[in-house]
């Protein structure tokens, strides 16, 4: 049986699929051919190397233009396919080799995803690290490894891909691998509960196995969701293209995110149920006061 799995991307390559299969196969047969095992044993690139303004930069920016690098279900596909396969026109790219070459700009050629517009979401460089600590960790140091794939990080950087179903922003990424055991909060798959019914289940499911109140840094609301019953210490994982603050910037007096179009009561209070407490080991009532 072949474990083979092909990813559709796109049917039309507009004649850069061969341009970037060349790219990628040259940067990981020589420049990655040659890593020697540990911690950031590979080293930067010369500012006056020729890789750094090669114009086949421009083809891979057409591949991660399609939109199946925007879809939040693609993340999973990509991340449980068994020698994954690209299928751009007529052509096919190794995944791997893909995002070995990607893990090595990100980490020592930044330069080049600027200047090419060559972004591309997180998920998939998290999801890839943590498969295959391997093949990164000359790229880093070893004290980088623990801010790759954290669980809030990984509904975090959901926010901004596509899913049609909200539950989605959920159930799309509950089986991703990560680094601080996002399946142990065992969210399972209930397409008859509502959105806010599904955050606030793994709200309860963080706070149970990990007992602190790192979520509260990206609890993101509008005054319209303030004024229902939903509990205001869940995050709903469904708004995009916005900052989370951290548990500091809070102290400081700073707001969590809210609709900055409308303006805010005096204050708001975290309602926090009696099974929140009893998960915490406290009781009480969190309050974040405006000025």
């Amino acid at each position: 049986m072949s474990h083979r799995t092909l990813i559709f991307v796109s049917n039309n390559d507009q004649g850069h699929a061969e341009t970037t299969h060349a790219l990628l196969s040259e940067i990981d047969d020589g420049i990655l051919g040659s890593v020697l095992p540990g911690w950031d044993t590979l080293p930067l690139l010369e500012v006056d190397h020729p890789l750094l303004s090669d114009p086949r930069w421009a083809s891979l920016g057409h591949l991660l233009k399609a939109t199946w690098f925007t879809r939040g279900w693609c993340v999973q596909e990509a991340a449980f396919a068994k020698d994954g396969r690209l299928i751009w026109g007529q052509h096919e790219l190794s995944w791997s080799q893909f995002m070995r070459v990607y893990t090595w700009m990100l980490r020592r050629a930044h330069q080049v995803i600027v200047k090419y517009e060559l972004g591309m979401s997180t998920l998939h460089i998290s999801a890839y690290s943590l498969a295959h600590k391997e093949n990164v960790r000359a790229l880093m140091p070893e004290r980088f490894w623990d801010d790759i794939g954290n669980t809030l990080e990984t509904f975090h950087e959901a926010r901004s891909l596509g899913l049609t179903d909200p539950r989605d922003r959920i159930y799309a990424f509950t089986g991703l691998l990560t680094r601080d055991s996002l399946t142990n909060l065992k969210v399972i798959p209930d397409y008859r509960k509502s959105f806010p019914d599904v955050c606030t289940d793994l709200t309860l499911g963080f706070l149970g196995v990990h007992q602190n109140l790192d979520l509260l840094m990206y609890v993101q609301h509008t005054l319209s969701t303030l004024k229902t019953n939903f509990p205001s210490w869940v995050p709903l994982w469904n708004f995009s293209d916005t900052p989370h603050h951290d548990i500091e910037s809070i102290h400081a007096g700073q707001p969590p995110i809210v609709d900055l179009e409308a303006p805010l009561a005096p204050s708001m209070n975290l309602r926090i149920s009696n099974t929140v407490d009893q998960a915490l080991g406290f009781n009480g009532e969190l309050r974040v006061l405006h000025t």
